[in-house]
């Protein structure tokens, strides 16, 4: 399985059961519940990209390729 971030206003407790799951078996995962009256915010993407930057080296540690399309995400230096 590959890593997920998942960003929504209205997880239930099987969403976060569902993310712990993974977590615990090696699975990165990421829920982020932003405020339903504000919305997606800058800070929101922040901190999907500073979880998903150290993700290159735990995959190639891992020996497996990274996600298709997790390039397009990254900063130019963190691209495969």
């Amino acid at each position: 399985m590959k890593p997920a971030a998942w960003i929504d206003d209205d997880f239930t407790p099987l969403d976060h059961d569902w993310a712990a799951r993974r977590t615990s078996s090696g699975i990165p995962t990421l829920l982020i519940k932003p405020d339903p009256y504000a919305g997606l915010q800058c800070h929101h993407i922040v901190a999907v990209r500073l979880w998903a930057d150290p993700l290159p080296m735990i995959l190639t540690a891992w020996g497996t390729e990274p996600p298709a399309g997790y390039g397009a995400f990254l900063p130019r230096s963190s691209r495969w």
